[in-house]
């Protein structure tokens, strides 16, 4: 009977998130959260002044309305999957916003 117990324990802490994946992990949450916040005030501008379809940008791929704001990221140095990311995240924000302020 302890061989059994001792198998399951193995398993259970094999199942376990090791340190250096979930260091991974949250890097990358935390290099989304800061791509977010470098291209907020641009997408704010931007969605301001009334140059983005933000309707559109909830479907699969961005409209090509975006494509100066992810070239402008790209050329920081952030990834254009990362990019595109923030900008759904954004774009999702705000509408949610919208919607409440109408509520």
């Amino acid at each position: 009977m302890v061989p059994i117990n001792r198998f399951r324990q193995r398993m259970e802490f094999h199942l376990m998130t090791s340190p250096a994946a979930a260091t991974s992990v949250l890097a990358s949450s935390a290099r989304a959260q800061g791509c977010e916040e470098a291209i907020r005030p641009a997408f704010t501008r931007l969605a301001e002044a009334g140059d983005l379809d933000l309707a559109a940008a909830v479907g699969p791929d961005l409209p090509a309305q975006f494509e100066p704001l992810i070239a402008t990221a790209e050329a920081e140095g952030w990834e254009r999957d990362e990019v595109e990311q923030a900008v759904r995240s954004l774009v999702q924000q705000r509408l949610g916003a919208q919607g409440a302020a109408i509520d």
